[in-house]
């Protein structure tokens, strides 16, 4: 337990670290928050460099008013939301508003994502991000090829989230809303990921190995990227 919370503490280190470096440049950031079991190392992130530069969401969100189980709302409930809101950063909600449809939610999110891009060329990503015993990443989860690359790697660059029912895969959450593979492409040569990984030896092997497929292992998407710091208590 010690190792663990260790290792919450630097990737918490590190990614205040990534912060004040963007704050001395002057750069626009886009930090994209992995939920569900990561959520521990949030409290020890310095918000001292978290100002009205910087936007923050979720990486995937369980489409539900459970304030138990959605992403963004588990995040609110953190003291480390509280100092960011209080230093006046900016949040995309990836909670469901009044009225909202699930069509409109996704649309709303992934227009929110398009305009942040649009307004920010020079700006900076950074992506936390958890993987799952299966290397699912995000809440893109291993299916059928067709159906997977349909979903999240239809080639669309405008497609940056997306919805869909995960009912086979995640029966306690089946409603999800992720970003795609289009995303991670669009970001790969830029990004800066935080891959935080408790307990998941398997899954790290399965996408460092030579060969595998996407669809199977779509964490294996961390291979495109340029920049992926590794968090983990197995390494």
């Amino acid at each position: 337990m010690d190792k663990i919370k260790n290792i919450q503490k630097e990737t918490a280190l590190y990614l205040s670290k990534l912060l004040e470096n963007t704050k001395r440049k002057n750069k626009k950031v886009l930090l994209l928050l992995s939920g569900g079991s990561n959520l521990d190392y949030l409290n020890h992130i310095s918000t001292e460099n978290i100002d009205s530069r910087v936007t923050i969401s979720t990486l995937d969100e369980r489409c539900t008013t459970d304030p138990t189980k959605n992403n963004m709302a588990q995040i609110k409930n953190t003291t480390f939301y509280g100092r960011s809101k209080k230093n006046g950063c900016n949040f995309i909600d990836t909670t469901i508003q009044n009225g909202e449809s699930r069509t409109q939610m996704v649309a709303r999110i992934n227009q929110k994502l398009l305009d942040w891009f649009e307004k920010n060329p020079e700006g900076e990503v950074i992506i936390t991000a958890g993987i799952g015993a299966d290397g699912h990443i995000a809440g893109m989860k291993p299916l059928p090829k067709e159906k997977f690359n349909d979903l999240f790697a239809n080639g669309n660059p405008d497609q940056l989230v997306v919805g869909y029912d995960a009912s086979n895969v995640d029966p306690e959450n089946p409603k999800r809303n992720t970003t795609t593979m289009n995303f991670f492409r669009k970001v790969k040569n830029y990004a800066k990921v935080i891959l935080y990984a408790i307990n998941k030896d398997e899954a790290l092997q399965k996408i460092a190995a030579r060969e595998g497929l996407l669809n199977e292992t779509p964490a294996r998407v961390l291979k495109e990227m340029k920049n992926v710091t590794i968090f983990s208590n197995t390494l």
